[in-house]
């Protein structure tokens, strides 16, 4: 997963629109791999994550490098904080977990009211073409630590993706078995921009997988950068 280069295109896209040095939300911190490294380039980052595990983890690095950062268990559908944020940021498709646009809608408030006037979202999804192009497969790696089996399956009715990998990691001659599963849901542009308007955010940009303009929506993923006016 591509951290160090999400923070820096997005810590070099803030720095140019003037957003430095910030105090910035992360949704969907996971462990806190990118919220870390992005703090290292001067931003106060409080991560938000569903999963209380994840969080302890990320909270663990951020002790063990004395980082600038913070990290608790909050549902994104269920934003609590008001008016405090400059920047939110998600990424690694967490808004992709949003199953319908209502659940987007949702978000997008919390977002909104997390913000301070003139504040920036960004964030990526995994696109509809994405999602089709995985279809109903089985996908095998083999790493260092073990091995793992994905078992993917697409509907296009619903635009629902859901997975299931069976880790296999190495615990000296003997393998652990872990088993995780997954749903994430397909957004169409329109949705996006259409809960983007009734939420009250001014959508500036639209970008490709490369975090480049224009954005290309048959390519693996796109990123919305959006805004709060004020």
């Amino acid at each position: 997963i591509p951290y160090s280069d999400w923070v820096d295109r997005i810590c070099e896209y803030l720095e140019e629109a003037g957003y430095t040095a910030c105090k910035a939300l992360e949704l969907g911190c996971g462990t806190g791999r990118f919220g870390s490294l992005m703090s290292t380039e001067g931003y106060e980052v409080t991560g938000i994550d569903l999963s209380k595990e994840m969080v302890q983890q990320a909270i663990k690095r951020g002790r063990h490098f004395r980082l600038n950062t913070s990290f608790q268990v909050m549902d994104m559908r269920k934003l609590t904080f008001k008016d405090e944020f400059p920047v939110v940021v998600s990424v690694c498709d967490s808004m992709n977990y949003l199953v319908n646009t209502e659940e987007l809608y949702d978000t997008f408030v919390g977002v909104k009211g997390a913000m301070k006037d003139g504040g920036i979202f960004i964030f990526d999804m995994k696109t509809e073409a994405f999602f089709k192009s995985l279809g109903e497969e089985i996908y095998s790696d083999e790493k260092d630590i073990g091995e793992y089996y994905w078992e993917n399956y697409y509907d296009e009715a619903t635009r629902n993706n859901e997975y299931y990998i069976s880790f296999y990691i190495k615990k000296g001659r003997l393998y652990r078995k872990f088993v995780e599963e997954h749903t994430q849901h397909a957004f169409t542009p329109e949705e996006v921009r259409e809960a983007a308007k009734r939420a009250g955010l001014t959508i500036i940009e639209e970008r490709n997988s490369e975090f480049e303009a224009p954005a290309d929506y048959s390519g693996e993923r796109i990123y919305f950068i959006m805004k709060k006016e004020g």
